[in-house]
């Protein structure tokens, strides 16, 4: 028992240190990152010593706290995030409050050496989201501009603040969609936006049973415009292979009688290419690879290009099974192959329609790179569009 306590004694001094801050100067501001440490592993028994990273701003040497509602609530000297960006004056972005709860972001920016702090977009229930709409390319993952403490954006000025709420970095103006509230648009981070700043597009979903569309969000007239998706001649099959280049190649944004900017569907459009989609897994586990939606002989084919390619040796499975597979009476059907000793598998499957994945089983000695360069293979081999009959371009699911 005694050892257990100098051992605790000895993690204790961490639980409430804080190191001394990393400062960073934004005109007036000084955005300050702190890392404090804690003790974890209470409920498994096994104390141990973590840090987290959380950041106050000061403005003019004065640290800021702002309030979540009335002037009677609590007043917040920790921002759950921080968000820089290109503007005429120096201002940040930041959120304070409960992060899974109720939130407040707020515009900061000095007027004449005094501060001035504007709510721009109140949170209920977490999502504190934020994304570029005008450089796609700046935003990371989705779980990531969820949860990023400090996001710094070097050329986007138009942002998605939250769910319900576009930020124009250029003029500081925030506008609410107050009409445009759709649950069914937050699938996946927006898409883009119109030249003239005053739309931007998301995927949204157009029913349950797996159809999509396009909205686009007229934040200025606070409206939407729903634009279909034609799965087979825009080659769509899951919501993550939509992405800021898909829509450049399906769509161009073209002028009003009025001047404003509209999304309107190319004519002319040549296909992308059938291409796999990497899934990643656990940490310990290799991704893999898929294609969809595809017909069953896909299944064979790429069999055969395993076989050719990378000399894949085929391990025994059953004969039976596979034949169903094929016929379409099965829901999962896998086969295992060797490559220089290794297993390989390919999975025959259903899930929003019929899919194949190439994948590592568990324990196989394969390793990333010859995984990737199996399914580079096959992407390959799909680039010169002789094998567009192996997938089932049409199906709606």
């Amino acid at each position: 028992m005694r050892s257990w306590w100098r051992g605790l004694a000895a993690l204790l001094p961490m639980a409430a240190s804080a190191q001394a801050a990393e400062v960073e100067r934004i005109g007036p501001f000084d955005v300050e990152a702190k890392q404090s440490g804690y003790l974890a592993g209470w409920n498994e028994g096994r104390l141990r010593r973590e840090t987290t990273t959380y950041h106050q701003v000061r403005h003019r040497g004065r640290r800021v706290a702002l309030p979540t509602s009335g002037s009677g609530s609590a007043w917040h000297d920790v921002m759950n995030r921080v968000i820089s960006f290109p503007a005429s004056e120096p201002a940040l972005l930041v959120n304070v409050g409960d992060p899974n709860n109720d939130s407040v972001f707020y515009l900061l920016r000095d007027a004449d050496g005094v501060l001035r702090s504007e709510p721009i977009a109140a949170i209920s229930g977490g999502g504190l989201q934020v994304a570029a709409l005008d450089v796609a390319d700046e935003n990371l993952a989705r779980d990531a501009m969820q949860t990023t403490r400090r996001l710094r954006f070097e050329r986007a000025s138009l942002l998605a603040v939250g769910d319900y709420t576009v930020f124009d970095g250029r003029t500081l103006q925030a506008y609410p969609l107050n009409r445009v509230q759709e649950r069914s648009a937050y699938l996946a981070l927006p898409l883009g936006a119109a030249p003239d700043r005053g739309s931007f597009v998301r995927l949204g979903a157009a029913d349950d049973a797996g159809r999509y569309h396009l909205q686009e969000v007229d934040f200025l007239e606070d409206r939407i415009r729903y634009h279909p998706i034609d799965r087979a001649r825009m080659r769509f099959a899951r919501p993550p292979l939509i992405d800021a280049a898909w829509l450049v190649h399906h769509f161009r944004w073209q002028p009003d009688a009025h001047g404003r900017m509209r999304l309107t569907a190319r004519d002319d459009v040549v296909p992308i290419p059938y291409r796999s989609e990497r899934r990643d897994a656990d940490a310990d586990r290799l991704p893999s690879y898929e294609w969809s939606p595809v017909t069953t002989d896909f299944f064979l084919w790429a069999a055969s290009r395993l076989e050719q390619a990378f000399a894949a040796a085929a391990e025994p499975f059953d004969e039976s099974a596979q034949r169903v597979a094929l016929a379409g009476g099965s829901d999962y059907f896998r086969r295992d192959w060797r490559v220089d000793g290794a297993e390989v598998s390919l999975s025959l499957g259903k899930s929003e329609g019929r899919y194949v994945a190439l994948s590592a089983p568990w324990g196989s000695k394969l390793d990333a790179a010859q995984l990737e360069r199996m399914a580079g293979a096959i992407d390959a081999a799909l680039a010169t569009g002789q094998f567009d009959e192996l997938f089932d371009g049409g199906t709606e699911r």
